[in-house]
């Protein structure tokens, strides 16, 4: 991918960096996100996001 976007994106120090999503999303705790996050959303309103 990052020969792809190499295109358009410039790599290296202090420009874009490509990194792995896993990094962060295995710590996300979905129950947690959603008691934190969702409350201000209503289900309705939620589901109209994945349109």
């Amino acid at each position: 991918m990052q020969k792809v976007f190499a295109r358009y994106l410039d790599y290296g120090e202090d420009k874009a960096r490509m990194l792995n999503n896993a990094e962060w999303l295995d710590n996300l705790n979905y129950l947690e996100f959603l008691r934190d996050i969702g409350r201000h959303f209503s289900v309705n309103r939620m589901l109209s996001f994945d349109r």
